[in-house]
């Protein structure tokens, strides 16, 4: 366990000291700080839900990637080829998919003191480790679609966030949903509710087959009727806190409020909702990198942190709940020099 907590005390103990920090000092501190949870990252073992999955794909014969090449997205499929090609350790072409979305993160974050923040009380805590050691083609979606996620513009010409988020497609089918939620809240209250309506009509009429669709996110149910309630709880505190000090963002949080509401009610029927809840929880989070000048609000910050130690502390519960479960649980850690 104390290799998860201790990297996560030195990312809060560097965010309180880039408070204090004028200037770029604070990309350095930023920097120092994810050295400890990069490394616990790329030198674990057979840890993270995931990661033997990955290892068996990566471990497969180039005719057997071909083969199933329709089910992975082009992204990863590119790390398996050049593992077989090269005949490289899955291993460590794995910890080198998990660097690269490290280092894709860092550019983003790191770009103002803000963004750090926002990493350093949200997204580390509630993300990181499942992204960057569990959930990595989604992880490496959500990486890439931060630069979409904060662009403003409504230009159709193509830029830089637009290709990056182009790279997030190339992972993660489900970065979609980031498209879709960037346009739902900017809808009108009409409109929104128009597409709401529809959205969910059209789900329950075709509910056996949609189900069915979307069962590869899992092989199992929905596991109880709390299934989902830490991301609805979580994205409450979120909007309410932003809501407080920033009133104007009200009706955009009362649109993404709602459709956390309904990934949470698809959570009874499917556990793919809590798939969908975790992805919306990362855009709500992301799109906080745009509110004016949170350093002015330290009260927010301090509970932007408190929020997300409560996501962490849930995080932690996860991994002791399934402790030696699987092939490559999150506990006990072990180094890949233990396999």
């Amino acid at each position: 366990m104390i290799y998860y907590i201790f990297p996560y005390l030195c990312i809060v103990l560097m965010s309180i000291l880039s408070l204090k920090i004028k200037g770029n000092g604070y990309k350095f501190l930023f920097f120092v700080s994810l050295i400890p949870a990069t490394l616990v990252v790329v030198l674990r073992g057979l840890v993270g839900t995931d990661t033997e999955t990955y290892i068996s794909i990566l471990d497969q014969s180039i005719f057997s990637i071909k083969e199933n090449a329709r089910g992975i997205e082009p992204f990863f499929l590119a790390f398996a080829k050049i593992r077989h090609y090269f005949d490289l350790n899955s291993q460590y072409v794995l910890s080198s998919f998990s660097f690269i979305m490290i280092f894709v993160l860092y550019l983003f974050f790191s770009k103002t003191k803000q963004r750090s923040l926002i990493f350093c009380s949200l997204v580390f805590p509630i993300f990181f480790y499942d992204m960057t050691m569990n959930g990595l083609r989604y992880g490496m979606a959500f990486a890439f679609a931060c630069w979409f996620i904060v662009d403003s513009s409504n230009s159709l010409k193509l830029n830089k966030n637009k290709i990056m988020y182009f790279i997030s497609f190339l992972n993660h089918k489900s970065s979609l949903l980031f498209l879709s939620f960037k346009l739902l809240q900017k809808a009108s209250l009409k409109n929104f509710l128009i597409i709401i309506f529809s959205t969910s009509a059209v789900f329950f009429i075709l509910k056996s087959y949609l189900l069915y669709k979307i069962s590869d996110y899992s092989d199992f149910v929905s596991p109880s009727v709390f299934s989902g309630s830490q991301p609805l709880i979580v994205t409450f505190l979120i909007l309410l806190c932003n809501t407080y000090f920033y009133k104007n963002n009200l009706r955009r949080n009362v649109f993404l409020f709602i459709i956390q509401m309904l990934f949470f009610i698809l959570t009874k029927f499917t556990y793919a909702g809590i798939r969908f809840q975790f992805l919306e929880l990362f855009y709500i989070i992301v799109i906080l990198c745009n509110d004016e000048n949170i350093l002015r609000h330290r009260k927010y910050i301090y509970l932007l942190f408190i929020i997300g130690i409560l996501g962490f502390a849930l995080r932690l519960n996860n991994f002791i709940s399934t402790s030696g479960q699987g092939g490559s649980p999150f506990l006990p850690y072990r180094f890949f020099w233990e396999n």
